[in-house]
């Protein structure tokens, strides 16, 4: 894909939101809100993406508090001797009101960033109609009724570029979208946020470079840059999915590689980078085996608690970010920190279906 920014009307799909976590402090996310406010860019999104949105926070908060009701029915078990104001803390946690607070932050980030919401409600509901029928973009064969949602957003972004036919960039990894965009010369598909704000960051800046700068320093500094952040993923907090009593212990990397590399923000100082880390590592899981337990049910406790301990290699792909500090001639990047893992630095591992019989 070309480096020269074509137009700076981007169209963002709900995919990337999800895809940071919704987490607006993410540094793509947060680039993207800065440009926006300095008026560098103009943001799109249809309303199917913002009720999308506003769906996945209430999905997701609905599960802080199953959590939260949980931990709060096993810490009551200890009654006096719970650590101070550890069921205090859980109570009013339970009373918080998260579903307001999310939107209040989803409200903020838009209302900032000035980003445009396109109704639907004056899109061609026959064009809509004849493309089902039609298996033709969004619809493909064997994808139909739940593109819908795509068509709508897609139809949206079409009626709001009627009266010029400004080129857009559409900001999304589904196929579906590609598909179309590759049918309009005036829409420009990107599947990651990251890929656009590169190429932005290349057409604002003046007389020097600092965006190639910054990739040729990666690309030959890049066993420095590699040791750094294998050893800040060492250093996250590990977690098992599904089981939040399991430990896990003695990480071993295998083959760690760095790909993807886009910079998100950047001055004659220091840059904010994003990559794909693929990673292949082992790690012993150690924890309480409920399924192979002796449950008393008179008394509603276990007899036997037995517990599984086991090594397992894990081949995951990881969204990092970092900030890398440089200088005119130093060959490579004097600092690295700031080194996050998909917006944070607790890594989740995935449950294995034969786990912990492995």
């Amino acid at each position: 894909m070309s480096n020269e920014l074509k137009s700076r009307i981007v169209f963002i799909d709900t995919q990337v939101f999800e895809r940071h976590h919704f987490k607006f402090e993410n540094p793509s996310l947060s680039r993207l809100h800065e440009l926006a406010q300095e008026g560098e860019i103009k943001i799109l999104i249809s309303d199917v993406v913002d009720r999308e949105v506003e769906q996945h926070l209430s999905d997701r908060l609905s599960e802080i508090h199953r959590c939260n009701n949980k931990l709060l029915r096993c810490v009551s078990i200890l009654e006096s001797q719970a650590p101070e104001g550890a069921v205090e803390l859980l109570e009013s946690l339970k009373e918080f009101d998260y579903k307001n607070a999310a939107n209040a932050r989803w409200s903020k980030y838009k209302e900032d960033a000035q980003i445009e919401v396109l109704s639907c409600k004056d899109i061609d509901v026959q064009e809509v109609m004849n493309r089902y029928f039609n298996q033709r973009y969004p619809f493909q064969e064997g994808k139909k009724k739940s593109e819908f949602p795509d068509a709508v957003s897609i139809l949206s972004l079409k009626k709001w570029q009627e009266p010029n036919q400004e080129i857009v960039y559409v900001i999304g990894k589904d196929g579906d979208f590609e598909g179309y965009c590759a049918e309009d010369q005036t829409l420009i598909s990107i599947d990651d946020i990251k890929v656009y704000l590169d190429i932005c960051n290349t057409t604002l800046e003046t007389i020097k470079n600092p965006t190639a700068y910054v990739h040729q320093l990666f690309d030959t500094d890049i066993d420095h840059v590699v040791q750094n952040v294998a050893s800040a993923f060492l250093d996250c907090e590990f977690t098992y999915e599904n089981n939040w009593e399991a430990d896990v212990y003695e990480k071993k990397i295998n083959d760690f590689q760095l790909c993807d590399m886009n910079v998100i923000a950047v001055n004659d100082e220091y840059a904010v980078i994003s990559a794909t880390a693929n990673v292949n590592f082992t790690a012993n899981i150690i924890g309480p085996d409920y399924d192979n337990s002796m449950w008393d049910s008179e008394d509603k406790e276990y007899i036997i608690l037995e517990t599984f301990d086991s090594e397992l290699e894990f081949i995951e792909p990881y969204e990092i970010s970092m900030t890398v500090y440089f200088e005119d001639k130093a060959g490579g990047f004097t600092e690295i920190e700031s080194i996050s893992f998909d917006g944070g630095s607790i890594i989740e591992l995935p449950e294995y279906d034969e786990f912990p019989y492995k």
